[in-house]
């Protein structure tokens, strides 16, 4: 069939009560309730000459390297999809379960419950992603652009003069909002879309409950704009320094918590936008696909590492997350382990066509990357993805590595990886990559 083909499918993901919560470090608080479900979704285009690309979105904050290298070895299997194809992206959610604990510097074993969860979840995905293929249907496809100001930027100085997580009205992020509309011959529609900012709301109010957060309701939103049966899917972008701006309290340069149901007010805000941009001219989008995916080496900076003293003084933290990473770090530091040289970072390209694509990246990349890879590409309107494939930590640009702050410093000590801080030289690691990958799509 020498036409453009695309198929979708959602499948609740929604954990049981009990389950460890993540996206917020090395403690151990447990669902006691649930706000509103998690999904698992997939999307699958094809082209006409039978090329396929497969975006699966998840309510999570994010799943552990094995976890992720065998899901998406399974999933190329199954699907016909090319390995290269397969792009993992997670809301990042903070109130969802914590399936990155392979991933925490952490000497408790993973709870049964969790290690169940997390089998149910690899069936789920694979079953989605069979249901989305078995659904394509002959499509027409249209890209919309617009923007939205639900972010802002959270490094900021404080009052000590350093970077903290604070908020910044002059710090960069990316306002872009894109929408892919998708409309099958059999009158189903498909509209995903794609923003870059922290989904932090919910456990600013209900530290113990299950919630995809603000990119659900963002979805719900949609859905009650566009009809029920509208497949809304959502793609996180580069977030991993921006927050939602209505948590900002400019007048003392801080975030506040959450009150209840703000997600909600947020996902609206954001939903309204992508009506915006579903309501201007779209552009034709025939599917000529193509994708390349690799890895570079993110070197650590084993200058920067603090002292036994420093972790022998977490180790003794009331606090359970400070306590948990000294006693971590001591243990590791005394036997004398090894620690990480460097990270291998995933990166990939997505062409939709000549005109269009997308780059991803693993982990949680600094919206600083965004002007960066546009002008290594030479695309000013590339559209970018972060929290893909697997989470192994922060990303920030060399620029903000003298800078110092969470992103920098301190967010390395939660991963086994690290803790030291990034080296000022991946940005010509990531460069060098990305370049390559860009000439392997140009030979296809």
């Amino acid at each position: 069939m020498n036409v453009s083909q695309a198929g979708w499918a959602s499948v609740d993901i929604t954990p049981e009560i009990g389950i460890p919560l993540g996206g917020r470090g090395p403690q151990f608080a447990e669902i006691t309730h649930v706000i509103d479900p998690l999904f698992v979704q997939a999307l699958v285009l094809e082209d006409p000459t039978g090329q396929r690309v497969l975006f699966i979105s998840l309510d999570l904050v994010g799943i552990g390297t094995v976890f992720s290298l065998d899901l998406r070895f399974q999933l190329a299997t199954l699907t016909g999809v090319p390995h290269e194809a397969v792009v993992l992206n997670f809301s990042h959610t903070h109130s969802g379960p914590m399936t990155i604990m392979d991933k925490y510097p952490v000497q408790q074993p993973i709870p049964e419950n969790l290690a169940i969860y997390q089998q149910r979840l690899f069936d789920s995905v694979i079953d989605v992603a069979l249901q989305a293929v078995a659904n394509m249907q002959p499509a027409e496809m249209e890209i919309h652009r617009g923007t939205s100001t639900i972010g802002i930027n959270r490094r900021n100085y404080g009052p000590a003069g350093k970077v903290e997580m604070r908020p910044n009205k002059d710090g960069f992020f990316n306002p872009d909002v894109w929408v892919l509309d998708v409309k099958a011959a059999n009158g189903e529609r498909c509209v995903a879309f794609n923003y870059g900012c922290h989904a932090v709301t919910v456990y600013g109010w209900q530290w113990q409950a299950c919630s995809a957060d603000y990119p659900g309701a963002a979805r719900t939103f949609l859905q009650n704009e566009l009809g029920a049966g509208v497949h809304t899917q959502f793609l996180q972008g580069f977030g991993g320094n921006i927050r939602p701006r209505q948590l900002s309290d400019f007048e003392n340069n801080q975030f506040r918590s959450a009150v209840e149901n703000e997600h909600l007010e947020i996902g609206a805000e954001l939903g309204r936008d992508v009506m915006k941009a579903l309501d201007q001219p779209g552009e034709k989008l025939e599917l000529e696909l193509a994708a390349a995916a690799g890895r570079f080496q993110a070197w650590r900076d084993h200058d920067k590492l603090l002292p036994l003293s420093h972790w022998q003084e977490q180790a003794r933290s009331e606090q359970e997350v400070n306590r948990n990473l000294g006693l971590y770090w001591v243990d590791a530091l005394e036997k004398g382990r090894p620690l990480a040289k460097a990270v291998p970072w995933d990166i990939g390209l997505v062409q939709l066509n000549a005109r269009n694509q997308l780059v991803w990246m693993a982990g949680e990349v600094c919206a600083e990357w965004l002007p960066k890879l546009r002008e290594w590409l030479a695309d000013p309107g590339l559209t970018a993805l972060g929290y893909c494939q697997d989470l192994p930590s922060y990303f920030p640009t060399a620029e903000m590595i003298p800078e110092g702050g969470y992103e920098v410093d301190r967010s390395n000590w939660y991963r086994k990886t690290g803790p030291m801080p990034y080296a000022q030289t991946i940005d010509d690691s990531a460069r060098r990559e990305l370049l390559a990958l860009k000439r392997k799509i140009s030979s296809k």
